[in-house]
C-alpha cells in the first residue's frame, strides 16, 4: 500500500483527509504522466482547456475509484446533493456524480493519472481537494490503475452575499438588471475585472442578492440588457432614448472610480445600493454577406467590448440575421466594440467568418455592412523528427492558431488532420501563432514549426483574407525535457500549498500565450514535475498565494527573478530540482 493518511487543512481550518487503499497489490509507480506541450489540464498547470470528445468518441474508462465525503465546514454536517467532479490533468478521464444523504460520494472507473477533485453546492463557496486558501490551486492526486482512494473529504464554507438595490437617477428602482461581482485578474494578456461568483437580477423593488462569494474585496457592476440572446422581444425598449450604461458601485460608469465591496464568509454585505448612471443609447444595424454578395441567413452576430473589462455578457447583447441578413441590436452603450459575424454551427473548413469594428457615441449606427471572408488558409503535414509518421491516430493530435492580440476575435476551424497526416485549417485572419499538441498523456510534444524552411515556431504568421499559405510542417518529437522535485518548508517537510512556476530567463519570452512559462502543483507526497518544456534556460520559483493567472504578468515574473533557481534544459534533458518558498 502505497500511501498512509495523510491529513490536511482546509482554507477555513477544517480537515481534509485521504486514506489509499487497494484490492491488490499495487505495481511499482511509473512517473505521473504530463500534458504535452499546450495541451489542456482544467484546474491545473496548463492554460489551455481539455479538449471535448469529438462526435461519436466514447469517454475512457479505466479501473480506479475514488471515494469521499462532502461537509460543512462550520458544523461538519454533510451536505447532501453537492455536485462532484474528479477531472484527470491531460483531460482523457473524469467523473461527475452528486453526495447521497450522509455526503459521500464515489466516483468508479477512472483512468490512471493525476486528478483534481471539485465540489460544489448552491449557497457554499466552490471547494477544491487540499485548497488551503481563497482561489489557490488544490492538491493533485496521483492515482494508479486499480487503485482506490478513500476519504477525500472536502469542506465547503458557507459563502459571503452582497445585497442591494438599484435605482435610476430619480430613485425609482430597476427591475431586470443583471449584477456581477467582480475581481481584477491577469487574463489574456493584460489585467481585467473578471466576473466572479453567481450573478444577480433585480426584482420588482430593484433589490438583488449575490450568493456564494468567496470572502475577498469585489467590484460589483449592473447592466440592463434590452435585447436577448436570439434577437427576439426586448425587455426594456431602449432605442431612440436614453438608457443606462454599464456602472460600477457606488454609481460610476467609469471604471475607475468604482469603489471595493468587502465580502466575508458566510456574512452578508448589504447597503450596496446606488443608481445607474444615465446615457444616450444607440440601435445598431446592419447586414452580413458573403464574400460574393450573398446574405448570410441565421447568423449569430455578437458585439464585443474593446476595452478590456469583461463583464459577464454582451453590452447590447447578440442578435440573429434575418433572410436578407440584415440584423438590429438595441440598447447599445457608448464605446468601442467589435462586431463578429459568425454561422450558427461551428464553421467547417470551408465555412466564412467576419470581423467589423465600431465606436458608438450616442447616435444610432446604421448601414453597417459585414463581408464574410473564408479567410486565410494554413495547410501542411505532420511528421516526427524521426523522420516516420506519428504512431497515434490522426484524431488524437490537435493543430491552432491564436491570435496574438489577446481580445482579437477569430473563429479558426478546427481542422482534421487526414489519414496521410495532412491538414488543411481556414478561417485565419490577422497575426496568428501556430501550435499543435497531442490529446492525452502522449510521450509525444510539438518540436517546432517551419513554414517553407523558415521557424514559425513560435512567430507569428500574417494571415490576410482569401490567402493560402502551405508548406507548413509540424515536427513532434519524444525526446521531452522533464524538471521534477520537492517542495519542501524551512523544516524539510513537504508543502503541498505551493505552485511551481517554470520561466524562461529571457524576459523576451514571457509573451501573451507562450509555451516558455508554465505552472505546477505537487502532488500528495509534496512532488512536483513539469514535462515538455522547450529547450531553454529557466528560473524556477515556487509560490503560495498567487491569483489565478498571476504567472502571466511579466511584473509578477520579474519579481521572482532574484528568488528564482536556474536550470538549463537541453532536449529530452531531465533534472531534478527542490524549492523552497519564494516571496515575491
Amino acid at each position: 500500500m502505497r500511501h498512509s493518511c495523510l491529513a490536511f487543512t482546509s482554507v477555513f481550518g477544517a480537515a481534509l483527509m485521504v486514506v489509499v487503499s487497494a484490492q491488490q497489490p499495487l505495481p511499482p509507480r511509473p512517473p505521473p504522466p504530463s500534458p504535452a506541450a499546450g495541451q489542456p489540464a482544467p484546474g491545473s498547470e496548463q492554460r489551455t482547456p481539455a479538449r471535448g470528445l469529438r462526435p461519436g468518441e466514447s469517454p475512457q474508462k479505466g479501473t480506479a475509484t475514488l471515494r469521499g465525503f462532502v461537509v460543512a465546514a462550520d458544523s461538519g454536517n454533510p451536505l447532501r446533493r453537492a455536485a462532484i467532479r474528479a477531472s484527470s490533468q491531460d483531460g482523457r478521464s473524469n467523473g461527475v456524480t452528486t453526495t447521497d444523504a450522509q455526503g459521500r460520494f464515489e466516483i468508479k472507473e477512472l483512468m490512471a493519472g493525476r486528478y483534481t477533485v471539485w465540489a460544489n453546492k448552491a449557497g457554499y463557496v466552490s471547494m477544491t481537494f487540499g485548497q488551503r486558501r481563497p482561489e489557490q490551486p488544490g492538491t493533485v492526486l496521483d492515482v494508479l490503475e486499480g487503485q482506490i482512494v478513500e476519504k477525500i473529504t472536502l469542506s465547503l464554507p458557507r459563502g459571503g452575499v452582497i445585497v442591494g438595490r438599484l435605482s435610476d437617477e430619480f430613485g425609482e428602482p430597476i427591475a431586470g438588471a443583471q449584477v456581477q461581482a467582480m475581481r481584477p485578474r491577469f487574463t489574456n494578456g493584460g489585467r481585467r475585472l473578471m466576473p466572479f461568483g453567481m450573478s444577480a437580477m433585480t426584482d420588482d423593488l430593484g433589490a438583488f442578492r449575490i450568493y456564494g462569494l468567496t470572502p475577498a474585496d469585489y467590484y460589483v457592476s449592473a447592466s440592463v440588457r434590452s435585447n436577448n440572446i436570439m434577437g427576439g422581444p426586448a425587455t426594456i425598449t431602449t432605442t431612440g432614448m436614453d438608457g443606462f450604461a454599464t456602472t460600477y458601485y457606488p454609481g460610476t460608469p467609469d471604471v475607475n472610480g468604482a469603489q471595493r465591496v468587502v465580502v466575508r464568509v458566510a456574512q452578508e454585505t448589504t447597503g450596496v445600493i446606488f443608481a445607474l448612471s444615465s446615457a444616450r443609447l444607440s440601435t445598431l444595424r446592419g447586414r452580413v454577406a458573403s464574400s460574393t454578395g450573398e446574405p448570410q441567413v441565421q447568423w449569430m452576430v455578437q458585439l464585443l467590448p474593446r476595452d478590456g473589462v469583461f463583464i459577464g455578457g454582451m453590452p447590447g447583447g447578440m442578435a440573429q440575421t434575418r433572410g436578407d441578413g440584415s440584423f438590429e441590436m438595441t440598447g447599445v452603450a457608448p464605446g468601442s466594440y467589435s462586431v463578429n459575424a459568425r454561422p450558427m454551427r461551428q464553421p467547417g473548413e470551408e465555412g466564412e467568418v467576419g470581423v467589423a469594428r465600431v465606436a458608438v457615441s450616442g447616435d444610432d449606427v446604421d448601414h453597417l455592412l459585414i463581408v464574410t471572408s473564408r479567410g486565410g488558409v494554413a495547410r501542411g503535414t505532420i511528421f516526427t523528427d524521426e523522420g516516420t509518421p506519428l504512431p497515434l491516430r490522426p484524431a488524437e493530435v490537435f493543430v491552432s492558431a491564436r491570435s496574438v492580440e489577446p481580445d482579437m476575435f477569430g473563429f479558426s476551424a478546427m481542422p482534421k488532420v487526414h489519414d496521410d497526416w495532412s491538414f488543411e485549417m481556414a478561417g485565419l485572419f490577422d497575426r496568428r501563432v501556430m501550435t499543435a499538441g497531442v490529446t492525452g498523456g502522449s510521450e509525444w510534444v510539438m518540436k517546432s514549426i517551419h513554414l517553407n524552411g523558415q521557424d514559425v515556431t513560435d512567430s507569428p504568421v500574417e494571415f490576410s483574407p482569401g490567402s493560402a499559405l502551405d508548406g507548413f510542417q509540424i515536427v513532434f518529437t519524444r525526446k521531452k525535457t522533464t524538471v521534477s522535485g520537492n517542495i519542501t518548508d524551512d523544516r524539510g517537510k513537504p508543502l503541498l500549498d505551493a505552485t511551481v512556476i517554470a520561466f524562461a530567463d529571457d524576459p523576451a519570452r514571457w509573451g501573451f500565450a507562450t509555451r516558455f512559462v508554465r505552472v505546477a502543483r505537487p502532488d500528495q507526497d509534496g512532488r512536483f514535475q513539469l514535462q515538455g518544456l522547450p529547450p531553454a534556460d529557466y528560473l524556477l520559483a515556487a509560490v503560495q498565494e498567487m491569483e489565478p493567472g498571476q504567472f502571466q504578468d511579466p511584473e509578477y515574473l520579474e519579481s521572482l527573478r532574484a528568488q528564482a533557481v536556474r536550470v538549463s534544459l537541453n532536449e529530452a534533458e531531465t533534472k531534478v530540482q527542490d524549492l523552497k518558498v519564494a516571496k515575491p
